[in-house]
């Protein structure tokens, strides 16, 4: 299994643009996709209170349209807001756990400097 590669968000150039820490150098082609996730939530034993690790979870995934040998520039390519005749024909929802909302993880879904890329692999 081929592992994926990883670097940071070095910097956001706008709502849909940023620049990742990694480039030609470190393996990355344009039309490479990248999850950007967010910081690490810890996870924790409910009878213990014992931390037994940590996850991150994907905010967005982006494409990458600009590589250097150190940097590349990725963008948003998932689009929202498009109207189909018939969408239960196209779109796969997911079901809703009946849950205690007190219960929710609170974490960081806000893309930043330093959150962390790692690439789309396909699973073939």
């Amino acid at each position: 299994m081929v592992e994926p590669i990883k670097g940071k968000v070095a910097q956001i150039l706008s709502e849909y643009e940023l620049a990742l820490n990694i480039g030609s150098d470190n393996g990355v082609e344009k039309g490479m996709r990248f999850a950007i996730h967010s910081s690490p939530i810890a996870i924790f034993d409910p009878d213990t209170k014992e931390e037994m690790g940590q996850i991150t979870l994907e905010m967005e995934h982006v494409e990458v349209y600009e590589v250097q040998k150190r940097f590349s520039l990725a963008r948003t390519f998932s689009f929202t807001g498009i109207s189909v005749p018939y969408p239960s024909l196209f779109t796969q929802s997911q079901k809703k756990l009946s849950v205690d909302r007190g219960d929710l993880v609170k974490y960081e879904a806000t893309i930043k400097v330093g959150s962390i890329a790692v690439q789309i692999v396909d699973k073939k």
